[in-house]
């Protein structure tokens, strides 16, 4: 079992206080397990350990000790988390008892975590390494002979497992067929709008996601997605709200801070987007939406030097993004850097052929340079691709 990449954030719920300080320390920790620094994270961990209870903290130095097969500390902190929070450890408890080959305390524990709601797959269950010792035993086979999943939990998998495949249409086709049957209706609606998402059916997504929230508006997957897809329809303050709303449900789901910045930034509240921004670079300095949002929020405050250089970075780590390379020229053009734009647009075509905004800028670059007969077939390719702004400057500058 992978436990550190296998964690679902979204379970911490019920374990942190509402509205409570957000602990830097566990943030920091939260994101060396995202990227496998498991000494690391145990160093923050044990640094914070007893300044109270807490069954995040708990839960987290088990999966380090877990990961470091260390299964006895492992089980140490994966029961004070659940004595602190019932059913938050009791599946990693399951898996370090079938690693130690004792069946009846494994069963025992995955019967509990399989009377829970929000379960995995009986299919990723199964496929677990940790169960390898126990699969063939009696006492495994006649813990699947029960029922553990409703109707409508089997219906979401099969649903979420067409959406892993990329399979929208029949991933909606599978829910509408059970449509009177969904419980409860807040799934229902949920799933409907992850599927819209999928399909770029922006409005309807949003519309079924409203639904959602009606029904569940204590769910931080909930709230984020609905602030992604207000994001989307350009309600960006609306946006910004909601996903402080889910931060302030689980202050310690990293990703969301990333959101928030480009949430923040869209809405214009540049402060708390160079903040969470920032802080979210110095979490994961490997991610590279990280310096793509911290270069698109330098340029819209018109701090054109500071933008180039977070490109700059960004296109040492990715040269395969054409947008990049528009983006950069752009900045480039603005702060009169014609020859590096000149380059940058020639780049994004070479990515993408059909990148009506690079050959527009190329166009308006080449007329800078003089180059009057280049900068007309790089406007007419522009205005081939729908640019109305290409055909204006056609029709200004180009004989023909």
């Amino acid at each position: 079992m992978k436990k550190i990449l296998l964690i679902g954030l979204g379970v911490l719920v019920s374990g942190i206080i509402l509205g409570q300080p957000l602990d830097i320390n566990l943030l920091k920790a939260r994101a060396c397990m995202d990227q496998n620094k498991i000494d690391s994270a145990l160093r923050i961990l044990t640094s914070v350990q007893g300044s109270q209870p807490n069954y995040v903290l708990d839960l987290w130095l088990g999966d380090c000790y877990f990961h470091k097969a260390d299964l006895k500390k492992a089980s140490h902190f994966y029961l004070l988390a659940d004595s602190l929070n019932k059913g938050s450890s009791s599946y990693e408890l399951s898996c370090i008892y079938a690693k130690q080959n004792n069946k009846n305390k494994a069963i025992d524990w995955l019967e509990k975590y399989l009377a829970t709601p929000n379960k995995k797959t009986e299919l990723d269950i199964r496929r677990d390494s940790s169960f390898r010792s126990i699969s063939s035993s009696p006492e495994w086979k006649t813990c699947w002979t029960k029922d553990w999943y409703s109707e409508s939990e089997t219906e979401e998998n099969a649903v979420n497992a067409l959406l892993s495949k990329g399979k929208a249409s029949e991933a909606m086709s599978e829910l509408e067929s059970y449509e009177d049957k969904f419980s409860p209706r807040h799934k229902y609606f949920y799933l409907q709008a992850k599927i819209y998402e999928k399909q770029h059916l922006l409005a309807p997504a949003l519309a079924v996601m409203e639904k959602a929230i009606t029904f569940n508006s204590f769910s931080d997957d909930y709230l984020a997605l609905y602030a992604d897809l207000l994001k989307d329809n350009k309600k960006y303050n609306d946006a910004l709200d909601y996903i402080n709303k889910a931060i302030r449900i689980n202050p310690y789901h990293s990703l969301y801070y990333l959101k928030r910045g480009e949430i923040a930034r869209l809405a214009g509240n540049y402060k708390q987007a160079e903040k969470d921004l920032r802080m979210y670079k110095d979490l994961y300095p490997e991610n590279l939406d990280t310096y793509h949002q911290l270069g698109l929020l330098e340029s819209s405050q018109g701090n054109n030097q500071n933008a180039m250089e977070f490109y700059d970075i960004l296109l040492t780590k990715d040269r395969t993004n054409a947008q990049y390379f528009v983006e950069r020229g752009s900045i480039a053009l603005t702060i009169e850097q014609i020859q590096k734009a000149d380059e940058d647009f020639s780049l994004a075509l070479d990515l993408n052929p059909n990148n009506q905004e690079a050959y527009l800028k190329k166009g308006n670059t080449l007329r800078i340079l003089n180059d009057q007969e280049g900068a007309c077939f790089y406007w007419s390719e522009a205005k081939r691709l729908g640019s109305s702004e290409a055909a204006k400057l056609m029709y200004q500058n180009c004989k023909n």
